[in-house]
């Protein structure tokens, strides 16, 4: 039965959660955007802060706050493995 405050992405990302291996988990909890990346998502920030950003720029950065926030869920995931089951 789903609990009512358990959102759709919690419920993926528990399923998703329990076919990594230790070494995936670690290896998701370890990702980071690389430098290029960063450096495009920075320069797409400071275009919307000042107001310049055109409509397919604007698009981008979103696209990039999107796939930031659902790695920061799986990797909470991911996290939460590792430390699961180092106490076993």
């Amino acid at each position: 039965m789903i609990k009512p405050r358990e959102s759709v992405i919690d419920r993926v990302v528990s399923q998703f959660g329990q076919c990594l291996t230790s070494d995936a988990a670690n290896r998701i909890a370890a990702l980071r955007v690389d430098p290029d990346m960063q450096g495009r998502i920075d320069y797409l920030a400071e275009l919307n802060a000042e107001g310049d950003i055109t409509s397919d720029d604007k698009a981008e950065l979103e696209a990039y706050v999107s796939a930031a926030a659902f790695l920061s869920v799986l990797q909470a995931e991911a996290r939460r493995i590792v430390r699961d089951r180092a106490d076993t």
